[in-house]
């Protein structure tokens, strides 16, 4: 109605170069905050484990975490970041920019842990076994986000239903903060979804094109030298006691060949997708291939990358760990996203080897979790709308070198506005991981675009913006 629509304004931000942007945030109100100085709660909910049969009545114990430093209860704002495949930590140091919202608006912070990751686990310390995770959905986890936001609302704080939240995440929660605005949009005014994979991909060779695109900006030696260092380690593998003694630099020698391969190429990749690729392509930068090789190997000790979470062996391994999350997060790709990560079509922009093939991840899965196990993505776009998703108040975001935007949407459509990051080395989540304050000391003399959603009766020009959701 017209009530709302005073309520939400957006603004755009121009493109700006060479800002000191410490100053203008300061100036706008934005100031980093002490989290460790804050009364964060962690507390636990019992939560439905299947939404979807009213017969069941069984629960667990669901962990939050909220903060309460800042928040005016006549204001009624609340903020809840979603966590996603992994042990969820709160509200960390690193989570500096919900908690500059926060403070800025006056506003609640919550954030809820999903379903089988860290210690909201539905079975407790049983293992986790296929039957057990047919509870793991991504219908069953928006769902507990609804659930989670009327039990705050009604019992929790008691500030009722006209209490007005937004939905911040990155990466798969940036596409659950994207669809739960798409499926719930009376629950939430706004959301802000942060390098969203919203659209299932089954064959997701863009992956492998952007990263060699990404390296290219580093200068063509740099995709050469991947190239190159891929065919002569694919080469080597050839040759069983060549093979083993290179396996053996990476103390994998007693991974197969396509799993080896398929840690290198994820080796290559995480650099590049957490915003590191200047640095990765420095350390490739020689013409000796023994040289690049003994780089690869200390590039790979550095820990980006897991060697055993690449094995059949450890996917099938069902034993509950709340530090694990490799066996669940296969469990939602092998049932209802896919995201497999195969060399690009074009062999001049791939950079994996086209070994790690759908055939490999199709065992992958099967070894995992059983012969039927594939996903049926068309069902899942179908449903969550992929790149046809529509929803108002919402802003999605990507930094120009993440790999994973090919899965996200780039394009605005009304008051669901798209924007790219773009600036050296913004890859991943790049908005939401850092301080607003400090989110463009690294690229002052670049060029950058940012989305300002202000939310506000009176428009102002926020002139060097990222996101601001949240002054209703």
């Amino acid at each position: 109605g017209d009530v709302y629509k005073r309520q939400l304004v957006f603004l755009l931000a121009v493109t700006l170069s060479q800002i000191q942007a410490v100053d203008l945030w300061t100036k706008f109100g934005f100031n980093d905050v002490n989290i460790s100085a804050l009364h964060q709660r962690q507390l636990w909910l019992d939560q439905k484990l299947d939404h979807f049969d009213n017969r069941n009545n069984q629960t667990f114990k669901q962990r939050y975490w909220t903060v309460d430093d800042f928040f005016d209860r006549e204001k009624k704002r609340v903020i809840l970041f979603i966590c996603g495949e992994a042990r969820c930590p709160g509200i960390s140091e690193r989570r500096q920019f919900p908690m500059q919202m926060a403070a800025k608006f006056k506003a609640l912070v919550v954030v809820l842990e999903h379903r089988y990751y860290g210690d909201s686990q539905p079975f407790g310390t049983q293992n986790l076994t296929t039957e057990r995770l047919r509870y793991l959905t991504i219908q069953n986890a928006l769902e507990d986000l609804a659930y989670f936001i009327k039990f705050v609302n009604q019992e929790l704080y008691k500030i009722g239903d006209d209490a007005k939240w937004i939905t911040i995440g990155g990466s798969y929660p940036g596409a659950l903060s994207a669809w739960f605005r798409y499926k719930y949009p009376h629950l939430i005014r706004g959301a802000l979804a942060s390098s969203a994979v919203v659209n299932a991909i089954l064959d997701y060779d863009q992956y492998d094109f952007q990263i060699a695109k990404s390296l290219l900006k580093s200068g063509k030696w740099c995709l050469q030298n991947v190239q190159t260092l891929n065919a002569e380690i694919e080469k080597r593998l050839l040759n069983k006691e060549q093979g083993d003694k290179l396996k053996g630099l990476f103390n994998a020698s007693h991974v197969s060949d396509d799993e080896f391969l398929a840690y290198i190429a994820d080796t290559y990749a995480a650099y590049i997708q957490y915003g590191e690729r200047e640095s990765f392509c420095n350390k490739l930068q020689t013409n000796s291939l023994e040289e690049r090789i003994d780089s690869l190997v200390q590039l790979a000790s550095e820990g980006k990358t897991q060697l055993e979470t690449y094995t059949y062996k450890y996917v099938a391994n069902t034993t509950f760990d709340p530090e694990r999350s490799d066996r669940q997060w296969l469990y939602q790709t092998c049932t209802q996203v896919g995201w497999f990560q195969t060399a690009y079509r074009d062999p001049k922009m791939a950079t994996r080897s086209h070994r790690v093939d759908l055939t490999y991840y199709k065992g992958l899965c099967q070894a995992a979790f059983g012969a039927n196990i594939w996903p049926d993505i068309e069902n899942t776009n179908n449903q969550f709308g992929a790149t046809l998703l529509r929803a108002t108040n919402l802003i999605m975001t990507n930094g120009i070198e993440d790999p994973w935007q090919w899965a996200s949407e780039k394009q605005s459509h009304g008051s669901m506005i798209a924007m790219v990051i773009r600036c050296e080395g913004c890859a991943h989540c790049i908005d939401i991981v850092l301080s607003l304050i400090h989110i463009s000391e690294p690229t002052r003399q670049a060029e950058i675009s940012y989305a300002v959603f202000c939310l506000k009766k009176k428009k102002q020009n926020y002139i060097y913006g990222l996101m601001t959701l949240i002054h209703l």
